[in-house]
């Protein structure tokens, strides 16, 4: 039985230790990469929690968009208001694989696409307070 989680392990290890020079990258060894990463990925957090604690489901459609000039312009089901943090997620991996490529080629292309990823966060947050509050 030893013998079997100790297999176990090895097998897991072995497959872990494939993926672990993903954290090598150079995109993590520079400390301005990674910390600019972990304000994007924190900011993400909060989106999901504020519409985690303020929409409830209901039956009848609510407001999803907002325009100045019409006024709300979009309404539909409570639940896809959970695109705009899985957007905004999407865009932070997204953001980040392209930045850890290009990184390799050029840091300021690389700083760009994580800056980027962060003030979108800001952006998705923005927007959810402001339709959440109308």
């Amino acid at each position: 039985m030893d013998n079997l989680w100790q297999n176990l392990l090895q097998y897991n290890y072995y497959n872990l230790s494939k993926y672990m020079h993903l954290t090598k990258t150079k995109i993590f060894q520079n400390r301005l990469h990674a910390a600019l990463f972990f304000v994007g990925l924190p900011l993400n957090i909060i989106l999901w929690l504020i519409i985690f604690i303020y929409v409830k489901p209901v039956v009848e459609p609510i407001p999803l968009h907002y325009n100045i000039y019409f006024g709300i312009d979009l309404l539909d089901y409570w639940y896809k208001f959970f695109y705009l943090p899985a957007v905004g997620l999407i865009i932070l991996a997204g953001n980040l694989i392209l930045s850890a490529y290009l990184s390799r080629h050029d840091d300021l292309i690389a700083y760009f696409f994580i800056i980027s990823a962060g003030a979108i966060q800001l952006i998705l947050i923005l927007a959810s307070v402001l339709i959440i509050n109308y």
